[in-house]
């Protein structure tokens, strides 16, 4: 619960997964489950995994190129070193995930649900959670290009040490939301704010956008 401290944190934690079996990205197929892998390297190009499953499964070092994602459903599953110029993950489903050290040129999450989801010290084009729900998310050491929240609806998410060039937040329905250590360029929607957190800093650097949003004159 917020209080006169500052919002409530994300309540996250390590993904606690067990001996993992060696597994080949080559194997993975749409619709198919995969428990306790672990997918060391590899690249896939020009792939429909459309519906697969991984729990408690761990990708290293994985490339993924035209590869589609959506209704893809990860649960207790950690993700370190991926590289995808396109993460068309639309629709899917997260829980207790970890994506780490990690380079995304464009990630489509759009009606994605997010729960217990840690992203750390990555770098991330342009983020699509138009309509998503989050819950429990934590953003730490990232720098994106845009991140859009139109329509999301999301409670206890915190960034740490991010920056963002823009950040849209048009209709979102926020609750608990710290935006105080996210480093952002500008706002659009700012309708959508309510609910959010920012430092007294942020509140000045943004003055323009909350003025013009408001329709008042600042000389």
């Amino acid at each position: 619960m917020s209080s006169a401290q500052g919002p409530a944190a994300p309540v996250v934690e390590d993904p606690d997964l067990p001996e993992l079996d060696p597994g080949d990205v080559a194997e993975l197929a749409a619709g198919e489950r995969f428990d306790g892998v672990r997918f060391d390297g590899g690249t896939l190009a020009d792939r429909d995994l459309s519906g697969v499953t991984l729990t408690e499964c761990e990708l290293l070092d994985v490339r993924l190129a035209e590869v589609q994602l959506r209704s893809a459903r990860l649960a207790h599953t950690r993700v370190v070193g991926l590289d995808a110029p396109m993460l068309a993950v639309a629709r899917s489903a997260w829980r207790s995930v970890h994506l780490e050290r990690s380079r995304v040129g464009a990630a489509e999450l759009y009606e994605g649900d997010l729960q217990a989801v840690t992203v750390s010290g990555s770098k991330l084009g342009w983020v699509n959670l138009r309509g998503a729900a989050l819950r429990d998310v934590l953003v730490v050491d990232c720098a994106i290009d845009e991140l859009d929240l139109s329509s999301a609806t999301a409670e206890r998410v915190a960034f740490r040490g991010c920056t963002v060039g823009t950040l849209t937040l048009g209709r979102a329905r926020l609750r608990d939301v710290d935006l105080r250590g996210l480093e952002i360029g500008t706002v659009g929607g700012v309708d959508g704010m309510a609910g959010a957190t920012i430092s007294t800093e942020q509140a000045v650097a943004l003055t323009d956008v909350f003025a013009g949003h408001l329709g008042v004159r600042v000389l």
